[in-house]
């Protein structure tokens, strides 16, 4: 009867050693799975870092390019008040000059009247 206690101890001790090289191997496997996540979450973390920093940098880029429309506009804004002054001085400046142009007329022709009465 002996030998039969003996075979089950031996298979017993076989599936241990069975277990132990299971279990190590998955030791091992869940090992290099936590080294490939912190791995994964540090390129995550350089790439949100990555992500934030170009973010900003177009961030400022708009704030700067609403800056010179902003002061385009200002501009174009104080060029239409200075070229409708201009329009307006232009038009005052014909007016003059067609009330001179009559008056400059209006004297030729009593001129000549003149002339024409002493002769």
């Amino acid at each position: 009867q002996e030998p039969e206690p003996a075979k089950e101890d031996i298979r017993s001790i076989k599936q241990q050693a069975e277990l132990r090289k299971r279990t190590k191997m998955l030791a091992e496997e869940l090992e290099r799975t936590k080294q490939e996540m912190e791995a994964i979450k540090e390129q995550a973390k350089k790439e949100k870092t990555t992500h934030d920093e170009e973010k900003k940098r177009l961030q400022t880029q708009l704030q700067e390019s609403n800056d010179q429309v902003s002061q385009l506009k200002d501009k174009v804004s104080d060029l239409t008040s200075k070229v409708e002054e201009k329009e307006q001085d232009l038009e005052f400046t014909k007016t003059e000059v067609s009330v001179l142009q009559n008056a400059i007329e209006m004297m030729n022709l009593v001129d000549e009247k003149q002339i024409e009465e002493k002769y």
